[in-house]
């Protein structure tokens, strides 16, 4: 089994904000990092589990466009912009 990225993200703007969640090949964009190797980083490297990735904490209050589409009541598309 290959680890995969499931980033979980507060957006905001002028509206107001929400959660989205990005998935592999979007995290992975943004991340710029195979999800297996920060795996692996955190797996040799780092003592504390409890702490992220610095592939993670670089990210943390980043500015990002996305696309949002609306597809029904509840689900939505996120597009990398």
């Amino acid at each position: 089994m290959l680890p995969r990225y499931k980033l979980d993200l507060l957006v905001q703007d002028q509206t107001g904000e929400t959660k989205i969640t990005l998935l592999n090949s979007v995290a992975k964009s943004i991340v710029k990092t195979s999800a297996a190797k920060v795996v692996n980083v955190l797996l040799d490297e780092v003592q504390d589990q409890e702490m992220f990735p610095p592939e993670i904490v670089e990210i943390v209050g980043t500015t990002y466009g996305f696309g949002i589409s609306v597809d029904g009541v509840e689900k939505f598309s996120a597009m990398k912009v």
